[in-house]
């Protein structure tokens, strides 16, 4: 079962699938089906940015960060990096997002 959870996100017929995990005894209406895990690729940081630090920053603005990915991921000679969160899907999505240095000094 944690391959399950632990692999989506999952759809069925073009839509999310979320699931939890019911503890036994417990009731189904009351399991909150408000998250869902999601990988996400974040595209054209700066050489020098790509670490748990920025990770941190990226994924928390998204949503909850969980974990990141720190190999270094080229395709196509564009490097990535890869970040797990956990997103509210009652909201929209965020597309795009600026980050500063500790300074205030836009960076990407």
């Amino acid at each position: 079962m944690n391959c399950v959870l632990d692999n989506g996100p999952w759809l069925f017929d073009q839509n999310l699938l979320v699931l939890k995990v019911i503890k036994l005894g417990g009731m189904p209406l009351k399991v909150p089906l408000d998250t869902a895990y999601f990988c996400v690729q974040v595209h054209n940081i700066p050489y020098g940015y790509s670490n748990l630090g920025y990770a941190r920053k990226i994924g928390n603005h998204l949503g909850k960060i969980i974990s990141w990915d720190d190999n270094h991921f080229v395709e196509n000679r564009e490097a990535y990096m890869r970040v797990r969160v956990m997103l509210d899907v009652r909201k929209p999505l965020k597309v795009g997002t600026t980050l500063k240095k500790n300074k205030g000094e836009v960076i990407g």
